[in-house]
């Protein structure tokens, strides 16, 4: 049977010297330089193989994740705070209607992942006990993923989804974690957040722009400062360009297309390209801010729902009274200003540029101003899918 059972395992990896004995199985990995790896023999001999095949299938990143088809597993720190927790019973399991769908789910780490991990850092007293993971399923299946494709760029912007419908819903902070950096991740203490319900747990990978995803997920895990408000108005600035574009090209259009307007007629055309140099002379950033308001914050809601919607913005808006009542947030040039100027002078230094009084930064102002381009800038990535769709 041993001999049988060498020449079957020696089938999976020709480059592994397998020994075996009564009770377990020993190699190195070269491909990943993991030693001393000891696999306990089932009592059949097949199940042997298949476990060991199924292990030597990952594709591993040293200190961060593995894979393999339909399967991604990442570790993720989850906080609501900016702090590690740690709660050895914390899972997050899949929900939803599952079939032919992608789906992930929270939790502990897989066994076959800790063994690779345990295998390749070397911290004093690392235990992946003290970590959590994302795991990521039928992503290859659902979106025929060949051998020829990026699955780094289709996986990262997965995990960005997954990250900006957690926080926004619930509030979870989340970022992903490389163990491989020993200085970064050295857990001193653990601040456990109160976690609330996830109803669903699949994934749209068209559900949101993916540039959006990855600012809003940047300015989340980086600690409250003047960095931090600018990081969520680059979710505006992103598109600031584009919307600046579709305005100027839908003016555009509609003289084009008006019954008067004739493309022989020089008088007709000077008019067309004045409007367009005039519209040319004032494109700035304040002007473009209150353009991407208009498209994708404002959009197309009656007034009870738009007030209903943003509730929590215009609350805050008050309590800073920067506006009376919620009827002035439709205001969207005022709205611009408040977050625009905040923006200036988040980013100015200079004696051409004073700070004004009304707007003194500081701690508490600091962390109201966040909250808004926060939320301000989740209506624009939510609203942004559906104009694009």
């Amino acid at each position: 049977m041993k001999p049988k059972l060498k020449d079957e395992l020696q089938k999976i990896n020709t480059e592994i010297e397998f020994n075996i004995d009564k009770d377990y199985i020993h190699f190195h990995y070269p491909k990943y330089n993991m030693d001393d790896l000891e696999f306990e023999r089932e009592d059949d001999d097949k199940e042997t193989i298949n476990i060991l095949k199924e292990f030597l299938s990952y594709e591993y990143s040293q200190g961060k994740s593995i894979s393999k088809k339909d399967y991604f597993e990442i570790i993720v720190n989850i906080s609501i705070y900016s702090n590690f927790w740690y709660d050895e019973n914390f899972e997050l399991e899949a929900s939803g209607d599952l079939d032919n769908k992608i789906y992930y789910e929270i939790g502990n780490i897989s066994d076959d992942f800790g063994i690779y991990l345990d295998k390749t850092i070397f911290w004093d007293h690392f235990s992946t006990e003290y970590y959590v993971s994302l795991k990521i399923y039928n992503a290859d299946t659902t979106l025929k993923l060949e051998g020829g494709q990026n699955k780094d760029d289709v996986y990262e912007k997965l995990i960005n989804t997954i990250f900006f419908d957690l926080h926004h819903k619930g509030n979870y902070k989340i970022d992903v974690i490389d163990l491989s950096d020993d200085d970064k991740y050295d857990i001193d203490y653990y601040e456990e957040p109160e976690l609330e319900e996830v109803d669903d747990t699949t994934v749209d990978i068209s559900r949101y722009d993916n540039d959006l995803l990855s600012y809003y997920n940047r300015a989340v895990n980086m600690s409250d400062s003047e960095f931090k408000y600018l990081a969520y108005f680059q979710v505006l600035e992103c598109i600031f360009d584009e919307v600046y574009k579709f305005e100027t090209i839908e003016d555009v259009r509609g003289i084009l297309q008006s019954n008067w307007f004739s493309n022989t007629n020089d008088e007709n055309i000077g008019g067309l390209i004045e409007i367009v140099d005039r519209y040319s002379k004032e494109k700035n950033d304040r002007n473009k801010t209150k353009l991407v308001l208009e498209k994708y914050f404002l959009g197309a809601l009656h007034d009870e729902a738009y007030f209903l919607v943003n509730r929590e913005i215009c609350d805050l808006l008050i309590e800073m009274k920067l506006i009376k009542q919620n009827s002035e947030i439709k205001d969207l040039q005022k709205l611009a200003n408040i977050i625009y100027d905040f923006r200036c002078n988040c980013t100015h230094s200079n004696r051409s540029y004073p700070v004004k009084e009304s707007t003194v930064i500081s701690n508490d102002n600091l962390n109201q101003y966040i909250e808004i381009i926060r939320k301000i800038s989740e209506r624009i990535i939510l609203n942004y899918r559906k104009s694009s769709a």
